[in-house]
């Protein structure tokens, strides 16, 4: 529900745990879920990437493999 949404953001925050909440209007249900899954799934993307190998000590990047 709702409220229980809301109060393990509260406990999440009070423990320091870095997190993003959003409460958007509409029910949990298919309509909602069509509408944003785009943008969950983008979210989703960004945070489970690959991080960009580091670049070699001059400055020219590395190709991805790392080598």
């Amino acid at each position: 529900t709702l409220g229980q949404n809301r109060a393990l953001r509260h406990v999440l925050r009070g423990a320091g745990v870095p997190l993003e909440y959003r409460e958007r209007p509409g029910a949990h249900d298919w309509r909602y879920w069509r509408a944003h899954v785009g943008e969950s799934l983008a979210w989703l993307a960004r945070r489970v990437a690959p991080a960009a190998p580091p670049a070699a000590a001059d400055g020219t990047p590395r190709p991805a493999g790392g080598s």
